[in-house]
């Protein structure tokens, strides 16, 4: 299943899972605002999904908030806007904020013909998803 590397903790330090079988990374790269910064990188599709659900209701449990980086998914299928939904629920039914930083082409057409692309936006770029 997943494996884990490095010690986590402070910014530069990083901590490693593999989210999911095949081709998906989900990294804590540090934090922003007491809130860890997980940085999604490979192919998102419906397979990956239960695996990076668990990872990010995890990091959600353990802190104020989360901060996600989609900005190298290189592949998704609309299985990622499930996802975004009942993490952004989560956060809001814990009064915490879900701040999308970043999200790849790939993402984003994903999200414009389902019109879900203002979950998508990026703080600076008119958006954030907040609890």
């Amino acid at each position: 299943m997943g494996r884990r590397g490095g010690t986590g903790g402070p910014a530069g330090r990083s901590r490693r899972r593999e989210a999911g079988p095949a081709h998906l990374v989900a990294t804590v790269t540090g934090s922003h605002e007491d809130r860890p910064v997980v940085a999604v990188i490979g192919e998102l599709d419906a397979a990956q999904v239960p695996h990076l659900h668990a990872t990010l209701l995890a990091a959600l449990d353990s802190s104020s908030g989360l901060d996600l980086d989609l900005s190298a998914v290189s592949v998704c299928d609309r299985a990622v806007l499930h996802l975004l939904l009942a993490v952004h629920r989560r956060a809001v039914a814990e009064g915490k904020p879900f701040v999308l930083t970043g999200s790849s082409r790939a993402v984003r057409l994903v999200a414009r013909p389902a019109h879900a692309g203002h979950l998508l936006d990026v703080p600076g770029h008119a958006g954030v998803m907040r609890g």
